[in-house]
């Protein structure tokens, strides 16, 4: 029973105990990105997002080891709040673009908020496979949010009538310039 509640931390970035150690290794950087020294080229993978929380912890590892990570292809969701938070590690190539949208909150049931040891039983997802994946854990929804992007990102989203909710929200190249420097 241990093993599932182990297996369930790690996909929703919660630590269970001894077992938070190896969430906390550069394996998650590798697992995430594909490779874990500069210059970093994302697996196809990364650009799709996923668990804001695992993103954010990359993010901090990324910017521990200072790692160029090199964004050149559409960086969606927790790709996009991904390069905005470890923006000082991230350059662009032709061919990068971003997408961003609303995240959903869930909240743990109250009968599992033990299990997960954490002070505030409610999490960030997105995906196409998120909303299914926490209803089938239990988790039930608790409405959206924005990510916390960078202030100039909040306000580029804001001026454009803010992050959806059920598309993305596009930010080309030739507008990603003005935000992240070019690879060189």
């Amino acid at each position: 029973m241990r093993n599932l509640y182990f297996v369930f931390s790690l996909l929703l970035g919660l630590s269970l105990g001894s077992k938070s150690a190896a969430i906390g290794t550069l394996g998650i950087v590798e697992d995430l990105l594909g490779c874990i020294s500069s210059p970093c080229i994302p697996k196809k993978e990364f650009y799709a997002g996923g668990s804001i929380a695992v993103f954010l912890k990359v993010v901090a590892k990324v910017q521990e080891r200072r790692i160029t990570v090199v964004v050149s292809a559409p960086c969606y969701s927790a790709c996009a709040l991904f390069a905005d938070k470890a923006r000082p590690f991230v350059c662009i190539k032709q061919g990068a673009s971003f997408g961003f949208h609303k995240s959903a909150l869930w909240r743990l049931p109250k009968e599992l908020e033990s299990v997960a040891q954490e002070p505030m039983p409610i999490k960030e997802s997105t995906g196409a496979n998120a909303p299914l994946w926490f209803q089938n854990h239990g988790y039930r929804f608790n409405g959206y949010r924005d990510p916390e992007y960078s202030s100039d990102v909040k306000n580029y989203l804001d001026r454009r009538g803010g992050a959806p909710i059920e598309k993305f929200l596009m930010m080309s190249y030739k507008q990603a310039k003005k935000f992240w420097p070019v690879c060189q």
